[in-house]
């Protein structure tokens, strides 16, 4: 069995339960592989040689990230590379605020994205991708221009309208209603986003997605370290009374072999809005210092204040709980009949799509059995 020993980057382990047959057609090795995405390009960072009975094999990659991906295949000099296992994610489902905020304007048909090609000064760009032809000059015309990328990044200008050569299709050309800090070189990718009642509809999109954030539960673990004499510990913010779903002590030798007991004597209570972890062996009796906790406990999602925030949550599910929020919250008309008929359906197609991800996915709540004191 692997060791749960914290190591540097990510550790990832191959299950080959089957190890031993693999060996006999010709198999010497298990490869892994490391790609920056799902989709990324795959290389070869590890080789390890089978054993039979071995099962499982593990890998260390210290400069990994959470993001990364992985996967393992065998292989032998003779019968050369097997198949592979389906790539893996290194660590939990990330939902970035740019993903997320990406994932509702291409859904409600707000947003474009485009990379800056030439940046001819600070006022003027040309995106190649945005060469058409056949195109409408009002297309980008009075749209939001923020640029997430390059040296202009966090500032967001508006391109101008038709009558002032906002959108040049036959050149892909953006003229904006006012300089950016410098001009633009060709890292710079820019947000397109079209406005929702004459505002920036991506700064609409990202306090939605904030409004929703106590919507989006998910099952998250917290460690803690005992202190000599001590029975009261401050917990994560994220930590709420009646969230807790199981406390348990290292009764064995942590990390490789915790042998996890329950808490009999614990608790959780709020104190000045900081949430207080009560844990005792007996009323009134403390764990020895260096005893290892964790607490199981169903948690919201933290506020995203910039674009490399996330929720470990899959991104379809965050964009569907944002999407929701901007149709009931922003979007709604109030004009005539057959648009609000539109919206209401549009809102309830949204709305059936997130009880179903909150049905698969979202903790149940369990009931708690303490010991009495």
């Amino acid at each position: 069995m692997p060791g749960f020993a914290a190591n540097i980057g990510a550790t990832v382990t191959a299950y080959i339960p089957d190890d031993g047959r693999l060996i006999e057609l010709g198999y010497t090795h298990v490869r892994f592989y490391w790609a920056g995405a799902e989709d990324g390009a795959y290389a070869l960072v590890h080789s390890e040689a089978l054993s039979a009975g071995q099962r499982d094999y593990t890998y260390n990659k210290t400069d990994a990230f959470q993001t990364d991906w992985w996967y393992w295949a065998p292989f032998g000099s003779g019968p050369g590379e097997g198949a592979g296992s389906e790539p893996m994610p290194v660590g939990p489902p990330v939902a970035t605020r740019k993903a997320i905020r990406q994932g509702v304007g291409r859904r409600l048909g707000m947003l474009e994205v485009a990379q800056v090609t030439t940046g001819t000064d600070a006022d003027t760009v040309v995106c190649a991708a945005l060469i058409d032809a056949d195109a409408s000059p009002a297309r980008y015309a009075n749209h939001y221009a923020r640029a997430i990328a390059g040296n202009v990044a966090g500032e967001t200008r508006r391109v101008r309208s038709v009558a002032n050569s906002g959108y040049v299709p036959a050149s892909g050309t953006l003229n904006f209603s006012r300089p950016f800090s410098a001009t633009p070189n060709t890292s710079t990718v820019l947000e397109l986003w079209r406005p929702l009642k004459d505002q920036d509809a991506s700064v609409l999109v990202d306090e939605a997605i904030n409004r929703v954030r106590r919507k989006v539960w998910w099952e998250d673990t917290v460690y803690l370290t005992a202190d000599e004499g001590v029975t009261e510990y401050a917990g994560p913010a994220s930590l709420l009374p009646g969230a807790v779903t199981a406390a348990e002590w290292a009764a064995g030798t942590y990390p490789d072999a915790p042998a996890w007991r329950p808490v009999e004597d614990w608790d959780v209570v709020m104190a000045g809005g900081q949430p207080v972890v009560t844990l005792q062996r007996a009323p009134g009796v403390a764990f020895p210092g260096g005893t290892v906790f964790r607490l199981v406990y169903n948690r919201f999602g933290d506020v995203l204040n910039d674009d490399g925030d996330w929720w470990t949550v899959p991104v379809d599910w965050a964009v569907a709980e944002a999407c929701l929020d901007v149709l009931r919250q922003v979007m709604t008309p109030g004009g005539g009949r057959e648009d609000v008929a539109d919206a209401a359906a549009a809102i309830q197609a949204v709305a059936d799509e997130v009880t179903e991800w909150r049905r698969a996915l979202m903790p149940r709540a369990v009931a708690q059995v303490r010991v009495a004191r």
